[in-house]
């Protein structure tokens, strides 16, 4: 910068602290350090005051390294801005500025000497640039694309970016993996592909509504796979702003197929507590009718003499509620409502017990072949519920063997 000529050094030095008086950059206008007693401020503008809270009349007179450089600055750069003032030289750094209140704050130096009609150096002028903001906009930037990072190393959660084309711009693993494909297979791929051809008319429209609202919804929705099959997923999808203005709709994921699967077994298991409970309720009445019936034909099997003809019959029906009174057990231990009684049983013999109830269980397409081992150790336990595993073991073979089997 050059004073004008045909003016009073006074009157051009005027003349420049008018033209920094509104600038929107610290400024401050000092002594060339050639200058007995060394360089000092001369001027300073309303933006100085802003940045760093001191009024003109406390920086005026003052050195300029009292005011320009606070802690954290690089020890080399107030020796470099000193010899650019004390030479009449331009220069250009990152220092840190020390606030009147002890705070510090970023900002970019700008050394411009000032010169006089000789072309001497009779005054440095000094531009400050906060960049705070910016560094804390730097910062933030990292912060999301670290978070942004993170997000996308998701084991679990599905995560993409679609652009206003509906195209794919970035998927992770798990988004691709629960659609069945790698993830370069994705990238660039219009996301109606990963609708249901029948739901794509809705999800193209809601593509645009997510555009302009931007809110970010939660919602289940049936996700297209590369096999042609389809599984629910929960996700929420809302847009964001890029830097260069354009807008992207953000996706997360998650599969709920196995939480469906969970809760239909959960259904399932309800279902089999239910049957259980009317079953117990059934078997507890029904145990009840075949104690009278045990206990009147024990009764009249009694009241007839030896060698009766019907006492071979009342001894058939002794022994049908002996079974009935057995499957009632079981079902009473099933349904939970008969404690377990373990004692000594012969496994060969419980098994060999229940091969004709095993073989009703079976129907004609299976066939049940038996095969024990006299020499058996007794075992402690429940026959009754050991009769439930059998029953349990014969029906899931006959299930595997739908069109019969062995």
């Amino acid at each position: 910068m050059r004073l004008s000529p045909g003016v009073s050094a006074e009157e051009g030095l005027e003349q420049v602290c008018q033209s920094i008086y509104w600038s929107h950059d610290a400024a401050v206008l000092t002594t060339c350090a050639a200058d007995p007693p060394g360089a000092v401020v001369t001027f300073v503008n309303p933006a100085f005051t802003d940045l760093t809270g001191y009024p003109a009349h406390e920086a005026i007179g003052r050195s300029p390294d009292q005011l320009l450089f606070g802690p954290n600055t690089n020890p080399a750069v107030p020796v470099d801005v000193l010899v650019a003032v004390k030479k009449g030289e331009s220069f250009e750094c990152e220092s840190v500025v020390r606030r009147k209140d002890g705070t510090a704050a970023a900002v970019r130096s700008r050394v411009v000497p000032v010169r006089g009609p000789s072309g001497r150096a009779v005054r440095s002028l000094v531009f400050l640039r906060d960049t705070s903001g910016e560094r804390k906009a730097e910062r933030d930037a990292r912060d999301a694309r670290a978070v942004c990072d993170q997000l996308f190393a998701s084991p679990a959660l599905g995560v993409a970016l679609a652009d206003e084309d509906r195209r794919l711009v970035r998927v992770n693993a798990a988004f691709a993996r629960m659609h069945g494909y790698a993830e370069h297979e994705l990238v660039g791929t219009d996301l109606l592909k990963l609708v249901p051809p029948d739901h794509r008319d809705r999800a193209a429209r809601a593509h645009s509504e997510y555009l302009t609202q931007g809110g970010p919804r939660t919602q289940d929705w049936l996700a297209a796979c590369k096999d042609g099959s389809s599984r629910r997923v929960s996700g929420t999808v809302g847009a964001a702003v890029l830097g260069n203005g354009s807008r992207v709709l953000v996706i997360t994921l998650a599969d709920v197929s196995d939480q469906d699967r969970i809760q239909a077994q959960l259904r399932d298991a309800n279902k089999m507590e239910n049957v259980g409970r009317l079953a117990g309720g059934i078997a507890h009445e029904f145990n009840n009718l075949l104690t009278v019936v045990q206990a009147f034909a024990g009764m009249a099997a009694e009241a007839l003499p030896p060698g009766h003809e019907a006492r071979g019959h009342i001894a058939q029906v002794t022994r049908a509620a002996d079974h009935a009174a057995q499957l009632t057990r079981q079902l009473l231990t099933y349904a939970r409502r008969r404690p377990v009684e373990p004692q000594i049983v012969d496994l060969s013999a419980v098994v060999a017990g229940i091969a004709d109830f095993l073989r009703g269980t079976l129907g004609d397409k299976v066939k049940l072949s038996i095969h024990t081992r006299e020499s058996v150790h007794p075992i402690s336990a429940d026959p009754n519920l050991l009769v439930q595993v059998l029953v349990n073991l014969a029906a899931n073979a006959r299930d595997a063997m739908p069109v019969g089997g062995r």
